[in-house]
């Protein structure tokens, strides 16, 4: 199994190494301290297992991170992300049609009060 250092992951998902160590701090990024001197090691599950949970850092990755099993997920996350956007997108919209809706209702509504107040 690969194992890659903090150096390494900052260089594959384009980011600074002090992101990767807070990440591995906070729990999203699973890695092992083995000494002060040698710092963190991440393998290659911990790191797709961050890539599962995090799609948005899968379309960051680098070329020094490449395999068939890799293209693969790559694939299936930047689908994932490409629906979640979709999704949201459809949902702000159904979100503006009932809010256009609500205020015709509320329209209709008062010209009621105001009709059934002339009688």
């Amino acid at each position: 199994m690969a194992y890659y250092n903090v150096r390494q992951i900052a260089e594959m998902l384009r980011t600074n190494p002090e992101t990767v160590r807070k990440w591995y701090r906070t729990g999203k990024l699973n890695g092992d301290k083995t000494t002060n001197k040698d710092g963190l090691w991440f393998s290659r599950d911990a790191v797709d297992a961050f890539l599962a949970e995090h799609p948005k850092y899968a379309l960051r990755v680098t070329d020094s991170f490449e395999s068939t099993e890799f293209d693969t997920f790559y694939t299936t996350a930047k689908e994932m992300y490409d629906n979640l956007l979709r999704e949201t997108k459809n949902n702000v919209e159904l979100i503006n049609a009932l809010t256009i809706k609500n205020e015709n209702n509320r329209k209709k509504l008062e010209m009621l009060e105001r009709f059934l107040k002339e009688d």
